[in-house]
């Protein structure tokens, strides 16, 4: 489904070919953006501030050092948390899913694992907006299943309190059968 040129590309950065990382001017932004952390590391230069360190790139195509160097610790902290937080109930969902869910947890999983990748290597925060759908849409998935489990767990502690019994004349009400 890719161009050749594009899956040459890709792998060139995992195994190191004339147009991997280095040739394509990666690995400099990813070491301006290392540097700038060195240099800021509590709160990070602030939003946007790496475009101040490299007039030609705005981002090191790189999200965990774009928040490292634009953030800071507190940036990577709360980016790796949200990433983690994600993961946990993509595997959640994952877990108690059963048919159609289970296939539709794991859809989400590669689809996330996917853009977590290319998170890593091309665009900045705001480009990685596949990320936070398909991580958004776990947690929507996990979720629904953990109400379901619920709604299911109670469903037979309520079966006893409510029958059906006849009334007076052709007319049929609820009724508790232990109500005075």
């Amino acid at each position: 489904m890719l161009p050749g040129s594009s899956i040459g590309r890709a792998l060139s950065a995992l195994v190191g070919s004339g147009s991997g990382v280095s040739s394509n001017g990666r690995s400099e932004l990813w070491a301006q953006a290392f540097a700038a952390f060195g240099a800021h590391p509590l709160l990070g230069l602030g939003t946007g501030g790496f475009a101040s360190l490299s007039p030609t790139e705005l981002y090191p195509h790189n999200l965990l050092l774009e928040m490292s160097a634009e953030l800071g610790v507190v940036g990577v902290l709360l980016i790796g948390g949200v990433i983690l937080g994600f993961a946990a109930r993509l595997l959640a969902a994952w877990r108690t899913g059963r048919g159609t869910d289970k296939i539709a947890a794991s859809a989400l999983i590669a689809l996330f694992l996917m853009m977590l990748v290319n998170a890593f290597f091309s665009g900045a925060i705001q480009d990685n907006s596949e990320l936070w759908i398909w991580g958004g849409m776990g947690v929507g998935l996990s979720y629904r299943l953990a109400a379901q489990r619920r709604r299911d767990a109670r469903a037979p502690m309520l079966d006893p309190l409510l029958t059906r019994a006849p009334t007076s004349g052709a007319r049929q009400s609820w009724s508790r059968p232990y109500a005075a």
